[in-house]
């Protein structure tokens, strides 16, 4: 259970590190790209692989578009900004799960401090429920 709970965090935690030099080779590519050092290729594999990358964002957002009630152009336009703003998405997706790694094994900080969200509390009782809880 705990190997379990441990590789979760490990995996979770290496998706910022993949993006990162990801993200740097991305660029090294495009400048050398830019500058015609290199030719570009695309073979089926990687166009694939591309698309499927491309469409993973796609389908969450349809999924959290759906039951908005906005105009068909503010969902194209929230499409259009997610497609552009791919390539540093997994980074801040998953900067969370690195600074938590960092924080347990580096700084070795054992302690949390868990703080409910307020959902459907009467006024009476929201003071007392934001005390942050230690656990």
């Amino acid at each position: 259970m705990i190997f379990q709970v441990w590789l979760r965090c490990f995996l979770y935690g290496a998706g910022f590190v993949y993006g990162l030099l990801g993200t740097l080779a991305n660029l090294v590519l495009l400048i050398l790209l830019i500058t015609d050092r290199i030719a570009l290729q695309l073979d089926p594999v990687s166009v694939t692989l591309l698309i499927l990358w491309a469409v993973s964002f796609q389908y969450g957002t349809y999924w959290h578009l759906k039951y908005q009630l906005v105009p068909w152009w503010f969902k194209l336009g929230e499409h259009s900004l997610i497609l552009l703003a791919a390539p540093i998405l997994g980074l801040l997706d998953t900067a969370p799960a690195i600074r938590a790694l960092w924080d347990w094994y580096i700084l070795r900080k054992r302690s949390v401090v868990w703080q409910p969200t307020v959902k459907n509390l009467k006024k009476e009782s929201a003071a007392e429920f934001l005390q942050p809880v230690r656990i």
